[in-house]
């Protein structure tokens, strides 16, 4: 068997087998570039803040916070984003703490093991406008938002959504729920967390990949130069000239993002990987870590003294220290965009900056920057992953019909030479 046989029809049942996951993925995937847009939509009364700066003391939006949430602990304090967004307050629910309210449904959603899986999304990453900013090393972070969950697993948090003029109280709902938080589902595990769903999303990721670069393959013309490719009409078929011309173009982005999903699907392995090439940091996940118990310092003592760092840069977000981490860790931002982060120990106030990340921890955070963080990387790269998310389903629709005709066509050709044989038969 040829060569560019045995890849036609590796690229063939792939696409065939894999076909209606692709679908979802793809769909899915592109819902996600919206995914601030979508919350704000499905859950506006969170987000009916009223004109105005944030105006009131940190200690009484944590209060009000406390208050919604009796039996919460603040892990992290975010700042709105921008104007009508909320201030939040994202609070570690104690064990077994069942909130009562208008929003406490959505604090249930999930399994422990679907919280892990999300656990690279940070905290409020479904909130939308809450979302990290792009390039920043979001690991102590993380890790300062950490706590005792459910198996050793993600605790489960509500957010706690406040007016930034008055602070009062908007509403408190599971950042990870509602529409986005099922469509994140859909999209990371196939909303099966507890079947190894997200396994089985790297799977299929890793039979995009290959759908990609066997189509490359199988587009290059075999009797005429690159140019010649770049042609409209390569076939007859509208369809088949659309399959052709839409992979081609689209190739290269989808392998990309099918690689970084593969890898964030399996972290480990991508780690273990990563690790054979550029060094990366030796870290064990064994849980998440308590908060520390009784820090010495305020939130706005430590948001003071974070300030005094970068005096003309205003606050964006605040991590309270954990037991692994004694250290708050605060963002501040300037009017023109740029972030910064300092460190400051609860002991004793010292200020410092997030160590510097190795070579292959930089590249492995680039991955999931890419995948998960496309609309922070600007307009032009918010376009390539719509395009990209949006032309899987139409590369399967127009393979399907390929394929169907290709069928049609070889059965047409065998009862035409039976047809023959059998012609031939009586004429003897």
């Amino acid at each position: 068997m040829a060569t560019r046989t045995v890849w036609r029809y590796l690229h063939l049942w792939i696409g065939v087998g894999c076909g209606l996951f692709l679908l979802i993925l793809g769909v899915s995937g592109s819902a996600l570039l919206f995914a601030p847009e979508l919350d704000k939509i499905t859950r506006s009364a969170l987000y009916a803040t009223h004109d105005g700066a944030v105006a009131q003391p940190l200690a009484t939006y944590i209060d009000v916070a406390r208050r919604a949430v009796p039996n919460g602990d603040p892990a992290t304090i975010r700042w709105p984003a921008g104007p009508g967004q909320p201030m939040t307050v994202l609070l570690r629910l104690q064990a077994d703490y069942k909130p009562k309210g208008e929003a406490a449904d959505a604090g249930t959603s999930g399994t422990p093991e679907h919280h892990r899986h999300h656990a690279d999304a940070g905290a409020g990453a479904a909130a939308g406008p809450q979302d990290h900013v792009a390039g920043q090393d979001d690991g102590p972070a993380r890790r300062a938002d950490q706590g005792q969950g459910n198996r050793g697993g993600r605790p489960r948090m509500l957010m706690a959504y406040l007016d930034p003029p008055t602070a009062a109280l908007l509403g408190t709902a599971d950042p990870r729920g509602g529409v986005v938080g099922w469509i994140r589902s859909l999209h990371t595990d196939l909303l099966v967390p507890m079947f190894a769903g997200r396994q089985i999303v790297g799977w299929i990721g890793a039979g995009l990949l290959v759908l990609s670069l066997t189509g490359v393959y199988l587009w290059w013309p075999r009797n005429a130069g690159f140019l010649r490719g770049l042609a409209w009409r390569r076939s007859p078929k509208v369809v088949t000239n659309l399959h052709h011309r839409i992979g081609f173009w689209i190739a290269v982005p989808i392998a990309i993002m099918a690689f970084t999903g593969v890898y964030q699907a399996f972290p480990q392995q991508g780690q273990a990987a990563m690790a054979l090439v550029a060094p990366v940091a030796q870290t064990s996940r064994q849980g998440f870590g308590p908060l520390l118990s009784s820090p010495k310092l305020s939130p706005q003592e430590a948001v003071d003294a974070a300030s005094k760092e970068t005096a003309s840069y205003r606050p964006l977000s605040l991590a309270y220290p954990s037991e692994a981490a004694p250290a708050w860790r605060i963002q501040l931002v300037s009017d023109d965009g740029d972030v910064r982060t300092v460190l400051i120990d609860d002991a004793t106030m010292a200020p410092s900056t997030p160590p510097q990340q190795l070579r292959g921890d930089a590249i492995l955070g680039w991955f999931r920057q890419l995948h998960e963080h496309a609309r922070d990387r600007g307009r032009v790269w918010i376009a390539i992953a719509l395009a990209a998310g949006l032309s899987v389903p139409m590369l399967m629709v127009t393979g399907v019909i390929m394929w169907l005709r290709r069928r049609k066509a070889a059965a047409a050709l065998r009862a035409l030479k039976a047809g023959s044989s059998a012609a031939a038969v009586a004429a003897e």
